[in-house]
């Protein structure tokens, strides 16, 4: 076990070293992780071909993306992130989304629960 995790780490280190929590926090299915502008989605289950998180206010996103990996579809409105995901995830573990934004993400508060 410790081996897949040194694997998965070389290929995914970026969303964890020298990152903060946040913006969003814990869900059942997924957790963030964030760091300059960008907002690393790490996504625990497979949650169907649309992946929807809570809108950030103030902050567009101008892509979204695996990590490593190719672009993402997405639409952003005033309540809402949708990102279209393929049927297949590249890990099953912890497939890693990437946004990036027009903001400093250590900018952007905690959502607070009422807001997820």
């Amino acid at each position: 076990r410790l081996h897949e995790m040194g694997q998965w780490l070389k290929k995914y280190g970026a969303a964890i070293y020298n990152t903060q929590a946040g913006p969003y926090l814990p869900a059942k299915n997924y957790a963030a992780t964030r760091k300059d502008k960008k907002i690393f989605i790490h996504i625990f289950e497979n949650p169907g071909p649309t992946f929807t998180l809570p809108a950030l206010p103030g902050v567009n996103v101008s892509k979204v993306s695996f990590l490593n990996g190719p672009s993402l579809p997405f639409k952003q409105n005033a309540t809402a992130i949708n990102i279209t995901l393929p049927a297949v995830l590249p890990d099953l573990n912890d497939t890693v989304i990437v946004l990036e934004t027009d903001t400093p993400t250590m900018r952007i508060p905690l959502l607070k629960k009422d807001q997820q």
